[in-house]
């Protein structure tokens, strides 16, 4: 983690080792001005993880089947909600899609 002073401190865990992430990403995706954090794993379902505000403390909330591993993400208002959406790269079967998620997330702007 960046400690302000341009110096990188040791970060913390916030998934459990039970998984195995496969992409990641980073997006205000309930436009509290805070960065929450999207884990793609190599199976389903996946996970954001909402910032609590503290930068130590995030809400995982889970989105997806098990069908197939996550290989990237698109963060953006795919179709004109005004709210940020989820695109997701799969692996299903002997081709690769991409799934618009337009999962609108449950999780309430921190304080």
């Amino acid at each position: 983690m960046n400690d302000g002073q341009g110096r990188l401190t040791p970060g913390f865990h916030i998934a459990d080792k039970q998984r195995t992430p496969y992409a990641m990403t980073a997006a205000d995706l309930n436009s509290d001005r805070r960065p929450d954090i999207v884990l793609g794993y190599t199976e389903g379902p996946h996970s954001v993880f909402s910032n609590d505000g503290s930068g130590t403390r995030f809400v995982e909330i889970t989105f997806g089947d098990k069908a197939g591993a996550a290989y990237g993400f698109a963060i953006g208002d795919i179709d004109a909600g005004r709210k940020p959406d989820i695109a997701r790269e799969i692996r299903r079967a002997e081709r690769t899609v991409l799934e618009r998620e337009m999962t609108r997330l449950q999780c309430e702007p921190s304080r």
